[in-house]
């Protein structure tokens, strides 16, 4: 299995970079489902998850393939695991989406794929994701996997500060929208002041792609 600190794409992440990485991910486990299980005990609710991910349940296929990959011990478990995640990322579930970008970015039971990565972010991103969002403009603030760009870095930033889909239930929300300002303000200096009104028009009309319903929290300790 290759970590973050492999080389991708031929390029070799820096330490003082790695940690953009952390900042945005959702806390998952069982994100939209109970993360405990019910008194029945493990093994029943794993084979209640299973059954309603067989019967297409987005949340279920998400929350499956995520236990799978949590127990596999082999590139087979690992890939099988995928297969369920990748059902839900096709559900349009966000967060199977942005689970997904996270899996072909650091070559966990798939080969390893900056294009496919970055597909599968934006796809969560535009369907109201926040981690998606704070993932894209960490990206671009810091110019790793992507070439550095401040303006779309401002753009994703800003729209995770404020933003918000119906769809999408964030336990954390008010950080995360202190968080994402905090990021874009660090970004103004270098835009000027009509090319920050141009952006603020553009995300007062952004409106978030429907996604499968879900909640989750946002982990932000490592992001500064």
């Amino acid at each position: 299995m290759r970590s973050l600190s492999d080389h991708i794409k031929g390029v070799a992440i820096p330490a003082r970079t790695r940690s953009i990485f952390l900042a945005g991910a959702l806390v998952a486990g069982l994100a939209g489902c109970a993360s405990t299980a019910p008194p029945a005990g493990p093994q029943a609710f794993s084979q209640a998850l299973a059954a309603s991910a067989r019967q297409g349940n987005p949340r279920a296929e998400l929350n499956y393939g995520v236990l799978l990959m949590q127990a596999a011990h082999s590139r087979r478990q690992r890939a099988a695991a995928v297969r369920w995640i990748q059902r839900a990322a096709s559900a349009n579930l966000a967060s199977a989406q942005d689970r997904l970008g996270w899996l072909y970015l650091r070559g966990e039971g798939v080969r390893q794929s900056t294009v496919l990565a970055l597909t599968w972010i934006r796809r969560a991103a535009r369907r109201g994701a926040p981690a998606a969002q704070l993932q894209l403009g960490n990206l671009y603030s810091a110019g790793v996997l992507v070439p550095l760009d401040r303006v779309r870095a401002y753009y994703w930033y800003a729209i995770a500060a404020r933003t918000t889909s119906p769809n999408v239930h964030i336990d954390n929300l008010a950080q995360v929208h202190a968080f994402a300002a905090r990021k874009r303000q660090r970004l103004a200096a270098w835009l000027s002041p009509a090319r920050r009104a141009r952006i603020a028009l553009r995300v007062a009309n952004w409106r978030a792609l429907p996604s499968v319903p879900y909640s989750g929290m946002v982990r932000l300790a490592f992001a500064g």
